[in-house]
């Protein structure tokens, strides 16, 4: 069986930032609690010897680790070609790591990317509900490791990071549904552990209640920001709800899952029902669907984040006394008539 810092720490009875401080060298512990969690590390079988009596001390300069949270997912492929663009810019090489929205693949990718030395690191975190990846993200901080977030935060982190505007685009879509007649819209809701996720939900709610009308629980359905869970879930909808005249799609991969259940049902977009994408992706203009969408500057993000990183690589240990820079853009919604009143069913 393999252990995991999160063992240990269970083992020797403390937090994961005291092992982690133990096994990098990167802080006081009291040497008798050293002892316990090192004697504890030694009894899983957990690999201390590439920690013991080391301190970050190398880095490959010309090397930056990226690790996203669904590499099958649009928006990161465009964003990673604007951090590809700046570090070449900047004759850095990139290491892509996909976590596929795990956390505990996350940790264990974090930790090679340690192990490799590389010289920072941009991250979209798998969730702000798992305390044990956001103390290891401090950890490398510590370290004198740069951490760059990218889309997700971390709550109380103080990191460097560049972030969308989730709860203002929702809200603008929504209410252009509701502009365009829709009292019945629902939502396909994305990991709500992540901060787009429940800013999404909240921009959603808060349409409804500018506008004075009732937010349905049944008219919010939970997805994972993949496409199965926007097909599952649009047919859960389509055949329990047949009062719904719009769907609002927290991002464009349960958007595509959400108009393949529509289409399998012999019903079109937007004539039997209507549907806003947030996030938007190429075939949404293509191929006649037309798909309306909450837009954002993918690329600009990526470059963003990777000349933060940059500049954070090249002050070296230095830019710890730096204040954080967070960058938040806004998002814009592109009308392609998905918005729209179905005109097969009665207002």
């Amino acid at each position: 069986m393999s252990y995991t810092i999160k063992d240990v720490a269970k083992k020797a009875g403390v937090s994961i930032a005291t092992v982690s401080r133990v096994l990098n060298n990167s802080g006081y512990v009291k040497e008798e609690k050293r002892k316990i969690i090192l004697d504890a590390a030694r009894e899983l079988d957990y690999n201390t010897s590439m920690y013991e009596n080391k301190a970050y001390e190398k880095t490959e300069k010309d090397i930056i680790g990226v690790v996203v949270a669904d590499i099958n997912n649009p928006f990161f492929s465009e964003a990673i070609k604007g951090i590809n663009k700046v570090a070449d810019q900047n004759r850095m090489n990139v290491l892509i790591c996909d976590t596929d929205e795990s956390p505990e693949r996350e940790i264990r990718l974090l930790l090679t990317l340690r192990r490799e030395r590389v010289g920072g690191i941009i991250v979209t975190p798998a969730s702000e509900a798992v305390e044990y990846n956001s103390e290891y993200l401090k950890e490398l901080k510590n370290l004198g490791i740069p951490v760059v977030l990218l889309d997700r935060d971390v709550k109380l982190s103080g990191f460097d990071g560049v972030f969308l505007d989730s709860f203002k685009g929702t809200l603008n879509a929504v209410q252009t549904l509701i502009d365009n007649g829709h009292r019945e819209i629902a939502i396909i809701a994305g990991l709500i552990t992540s901060k787009p996720g429940i800013d999404r939900l909240n921009g959603y709610m808060e349409a409804f209640r500018l506008n004075k009308l009732p937010i349905k629980e049944e008219h919010i359905l939970y997805g994972d920001f993949k496409t199965e869970s926007g097909y599952y879930l649009t047919n859960k909808l389509l055949e329990n709800r047949k009062e719904v005249t719009a769907i609002f799609s927290s991002n464009n991969l349960m958007s595509v899952g959400c108009l393949r259940a529509i289409t399998e049902k012999g019903l079109k977009v937007p004539d039997d029902i209507s549907l806003i994408s947030f996030d938007d992706f190429y075939l949404f203009g293509t191929y006649g669907l037309e798909i309306s969408a909450v837009a954002r500057p993918t690329t600009q993000m990526g470059v963003e984040a990777a000349t933060i990183l940059m500049e954070k690589v090249k002050k070296g240990k230095k830019y710890k006394e730096h204040i954080s820079k967070r960058i938040i853009l806004t998002p814009h919604l592109v009308l392609r008539g998905s918005e729209v009143y179905p005109k097969n069913r009665l207002p």
